[in-house]
């Protein structure tokens, strides 16, 4: 964020790192980041040593200003010795610098030169004049994820996810306990499913309490036919309209994914959306995606699916929602989920643990501890119901 923020407020014709080896990769991601980010710039590598020393740098920087017009440089950190001799050589040579506070929400003006303020738009030094710019996708690929897909529109489940928060909680263990059943019920190969899945959405949802079914119908996830309550039949319709031999992952995987829908809502995706909801109503999350896949460019999934995504001042949010019933080891996932949120968001991420059933006082101050170790958040289903308009 150090080195896009700046970027995307002066909007630079060039842009020079001065990059030591082990540098090399970041350069790269900031490289397609400034593309993402829609900042329109050439940018010159100028390779360091390994440790430059106060000369090194100092002697880089002063050629770096013969060769290009107005310089400003922007101190983004690396070693101690590489910011001060940043700043000497930047303050003896009266050129323009600047530092990220992303603690305070602005930019910084180094005083080595002219005023900073002039290049920011409207002369604006607080980072919100990009900030607001930011997406998930933009930060993932500062990092080096090749993208970030939009995932699901959550939205138009809002309300039904609302609804099954304040369920009674026998009607909401029963929705629970139906989804499950038909998401862990499902034949391994794929072709098999494929031809299964048709059966599935003319069998009547007996497992689902009346009071829950128009709910559900509203957000369309299931339907009324000839008077009985079935999955809505528009989530199994990519199948039926599949060739004979469709290409797996383009088309038989996406297909399979959808009809799953009304299935997985049950098992947890209403959890999810609550979440999705809460942040982004209650704690300013930007962007908020759910059900994003963050990986590889290539048309393949990388079965990487996040459950929430978002942005939160300069850093990327990251959930991992989990409905904590029974047996469900939650401390072994949080290792996993800290992982992932640092591989998509880096070092800062805002990294989040959303658990919707109490835990034992001994798992709960487990997982609060883990938690704490790991700068995560620790989200409970009380809190998100607590927030409900």
């Amino acid at each position: 964020m150090p080195n896009l923020l700046p970027a995307m407020a002066i909007q630079p014709e060039r842009i020079v790192h001065l990059c030591t080896p082990q540098m090399q990769s970041v350069s790269n991601h900031l490289v397609r980041a400034y593309n993402a980010a829609g900042v329109h710039t050439t940018v010159d590598v100028v390779p360091l040593t390994k440790m430059p020393g106060l000369k090194d740098t100092a002697g880089v920087m002063n050629a770096v200003f013969q060769e290009y017009e107005s310089p400003v440089v922007n101190f983004t950190g690396g070693t101690k010795l590489m910011s001060i001799a940043a700043y000497a050589t930047a303050f003896n040579a009266k050129k323009t610098s600047l530092y990220v506070d992303t603690t305070s929400g602005c930019f910084v003006d180094g005083g080595t030169g002219s005023s900073l303020v002039n290049l920011l738009p409207d002369g604006n030094d607080k980072l919100d004049v990009v900030v607001n710019r930011l997406s998930v996708e933009i930060i993932a690929i500062a990092n080096g994820v090749e993208r970030v897909t939009q995932g699901r529109d959550w939205n138009p489940f809002v309300d039904v996810a609302r609804q099954f928060l304040l369920l009674d909680e026998s009607v909401r263990a029963q929705c629970i306990d139906f989804g499950h059943k038909l998401l862990a019920g499902q034949p391994q190969a794929f072709q098999v499913r494929r031809n299964w899945f048709p059966t599935v959405y003319q069998r009547p949802a007996e497992g689902i309490p009346d009071i829950f079914r128009q709910g559900l119908v509203d957000a369309g996830l299931f339907e009324w036919r000839n008077g009985h309550f079935f999955p809505n039949s528009s989530w199994v319709k990519p199948i039926l309209q599949l060739p004979r031999d469709p290409d797996t992952w383009t088309q038989l995987v996406p297909a399979l994914e959808m009809a799953n829908m009304p299935f997985k809502f049950l098992e947890s995706g209403w959890w999810e959306v609550a979440v999705a909801d809460y942040y982004e109503r209650v704690r300013g999350g930007r962007g908020v995606l759910w059900d994003a896949d963050a990986g590889s460019q290539t048309t393949k999934s990388t079965n990487l699916e996040e459950d929430v995504l978002g942005v939160m001042g300069t850093n990327l949010l990251y959930v991992s929602c989990k409905l904590g019933r029974m047996r469900e080891k939650l401390s072994g996932w949080l290792e996993e989920a800290n992982s992932r949120g640092s591989r998509i968001g880096g070092s800062f991420a805002r990294k989040v643990l959303a658990v919707f059933y109490p835990q034992s006082p001994f798992q709960f101050k487990r997982l609060k501890n883990r938690c704490a170790e790991l700068r995560m958040e620790y989200l409970d289903g009380q809190t998100v119901r607590a927030a409900l308009p």
